[in-house]
Formats: structure tokens, C-alpha cells, sequence
């Protein structure tokens, strides 16, 4: 009992039982701490897979904010970023994710790992290749049997400016394609971020998001 009456010299005294008031502090705390838990473990889930779909919104913006080369994603560009140097791509760029729309699904949070379904309309890498081999070949004069932009004219490489150039229109006129992917995505120090094997390259969560998705189907 945390409290405790006695008869004292003919008076009755109200003493405490320390022992027993801690207990009843504890217990008390316990129950309170437990109703909390009861309460906060649901919002805790929900805003897991807010703050995952957060990530793969930013991932979209970061894509559609590059200018240069060497922020585009692999094969959305043609030939080696490292080629391009001064060339300016960022009508090609702007002209790609002009169509391009992205929405997520449905997200599922375990742990620190996420996976979240997302529905896309953009150019594939399909579309991407076969437009770059018509710009090639515009460029060169002639067909090419492949999309393989080190593809020699002469022994020397084609104008990248001028590849780039004939693309862009290109990517003006077509359509793009409807895909759905699978994201997987992990926690790192508390954050969200893009986990796919190409960002073992060092690719921004950006970069491959739109990899990804111009694989999908």
C-alpha cells in the first residue's frame, strides 16, 4: 500500500509507504508510455511511407533540374558524357521531361527498407536509342545500322553539337510510353535515398529513378 493509517499515542498518524508509491510512479508510467506506443506506432508507419514517397518526388525534381551532361541519366543523352565538354544539351534535356510525368502508387516501409510502386509516362531507352540513331544518321548523311554514337565518319567523331542538335526535334515530335517499376529504396542516417544497383556509379537518386524507369515496361 502506498499509504498507510496507525494509531500512535492515541492519534492516528497517515504515514506513506515509500516503497509502495514508487511502485504505484512506476506502474503508472509504464501504462502511460504503453498508451503512447499504442498511439504513435501507426503514425510512425505512415510517416515512413510519406517520407519515402517524399524521396522518390525529390529524385524526380533532381532529374528534371539537370542541364549538363554529366547530371543526365545513362543513354538519355547520346555517346559519352565526358565528350561533351561547353556542348549545351539542355534543349535535348528540356525537350525529354517536357513529357515526362511520374507518380507513385503505393509504398510499402519495412524496417529501414521501402519499396514503392511507381507509374510513369517518359521516352524508354528503346525510343531514346532509335531517335539518336535517326539524329546520327541525319548528321552523317546516311544510315546507320547501329545506335552507336563513337561510330567514326571518316576516322573522326561526328559533331556531337550537330547530334544533338538533329535529336532534339526528335524528342519534340514522338510520343512517350506508359511504364510501371518497382523502386527499391533505403534508410541511411535516418534519410531516405534510391537504392538500385546503378548507384554502385555514384548516380544521384535522379539519375537512377529515370534509368530505372526507362527500362520498365
Amino acid at each position: 500500500m502506498g499509504l498507510v493509517l496507525t494509531l500512535k499515542c492515541g492519534r492516528l498518524e497517515l504515514t506513506v509507504d515509500a516503497l509502495g508509491v514508487r511502485k504505484a510512479i512506476y506502474l503508472a508510467i509504464a501504462v502511460i508510455l504503453a498508451a503512447i506506443c499504442c498511439v504513435a506506432l501507426p503514425g510512425c508507419g505512415e510517416d515512413d511511407e510519406a517520407a519515402a514517397e517524399a524521396c522518390i518526388n525529390d529524385a524526380v525534381e533532381t532529374a528534371k533540374a539537370a542541364t549538363s551532361a554529366e547530371d543526365a541519366p545513362p543513354n538519355l543523352l547520346p555517346g559519352d558524357a565526358a565528350e561533351y565538354g561547353s556542348i549545351d544539351v539542355s534543349g535535348v534535356l528540356s525537350s525529354y521531361y517536357s513529357k515526362f510525368s511520374c507518380s507513385v502508387d503505393d509504398v510499402t516501409v519495412d524496417g529501414d527498407k521501402a519499396r514503392a510502386r511507381v507509374s510513369a509516362k517518359l521516352f524508354t531507352l528503346d525510343q531514346c536509342l532509335d531517335m539518336q540513331t535517326a539524329a546520327l544518321s541525319e548528321v552523317l548523311g546516311s544510315p546507320v545500322p547501329t545506335n552507336d554514337w563513337t561510330c567514326l565518319a571518316n576516322g573522326e567523331m561526328p559533331d556531337l553539337q550537330a547530334c544533338v542538335n538533329a535529336y532534339e526535334p526528335l524528342l519534340q515530335e514522338a510520343a512517350p510510353k506508359e511504364v510501371s517499376a518497382e523502386v527499391d529504396l533505403k534508410r541511411f542516417d535516418g534519410k531516405w535515398e534510391v537504392d538500385t544497383p546503378y548507384k554502385a556509379f555514384g548516380a544521384s537518386d535522379g539519375q537512377a529513378l529515370i534509368f530505372l524507369l526507362q527500362n520498365a515496361s
